[in-house]
């Protein structure tokens, strides 16, 4: 059964274990890649805690600290998936979320640090929602959002988007609302026709909301928010 994954290059080569060990033969069609935001070094002095929501996030920040920086400050990481990629590169972690999205996480640090007086750096995409910065505010909590890389739409020749077209496919995958922006920006205008009786599959309520406001409110979703517990929940659906 093919699938097709819109993800960025990255997430599938970080991936590619989990992808080749499923019954399901993917079709790899990236509608977003990621670039940095300039290469400025950055300091985390006059900061109480670094806030990483992604492994890209650490992946574009790295390069531009101090190693012995990291050592120093406080570390938090929104979800498990993200605290799991941290602790692969020897990142001491001070909380973890429970959950896999910005605004849980704010909540449950914010009840647990609402009495800190010190900062939080926290290092984004350019088009991160800002929901986790608007509820630590409320804690009396200050955060300083870093932009440090944005999403970019991959260029397709009209062969390669054909060729995706022909494909005998049963559903795609979307990792967030880039890819489903980016995908009807590829295909467009007849991206609906192409989806017609496909099984959708989203990684996240952020992702779902964006399928739903151009009226596809039909999709699988998993109860944790990352590519392995999708595919697992779609082999249960659909094997």
């Amino acid at each position: 059964m093919k699938i097709i994954l819109t993800s960025a290059s990255t997430t599938i080569e970080e991936n590619k274990e989990i992808l080749s060990s499923t019954k399901f033969e993917f079709i790899l069609f990236p509608t977003i890649e990621f670039k940095p935001i300039g290469k400025k070094p950055v300091n985390l002095k006059g900061y109480e805690w670094l806030v990483i929501s992604s492994r890209k996030a650490y992946d574009f920040l790295s390069p531009l600290v101090k190693p012995e920086e990291l050592q120093k400050i406080k570390i938090a990481a929104v979800g498990e998936a993200t605290a799991g990629y941290l602790q692969e590169k020897n990142i001491k972690i001070n909380f973890v979320s429970s959950t896999f999205t910005g605004e849980d996480f704010a909540r449950e640090f914010g009840e647990k640090f609402h009495a800190m007086k010190g900062k939080i750096l926290r290092p984004v995409s350019s088009l991160a929602p800002r929901g986790l910065e608007r509820i630590l505010n409320k804690f009396g909590i200050e955060v300083d959002t870093l932009h440090l890389y944005k999403p970019v739409c991959p260029l397709y020749s009209e062969e390669e988007i054909k060729k995706i077209k022909e494909e005998n496919f049963k559903g795609i995958i979307f990792a967030s609302p880039s890819t489903w922006y980016n995908f009807k920006r590829i295909f467009k205008p007849d991206y609906p026709q192409f989806l017609n009786g496909k099984i959708i599959g989203v990684i996240g309520p952020t992702t779902g909301k964006a399928l739903e406001k151009d009226g596809y409110k039909k999709y699988i979703m998993p109860e944790k928010y990352t590519l392995a517990h999708l595919i697992k929940k779609l082999e249960g659906e659909l094997l």
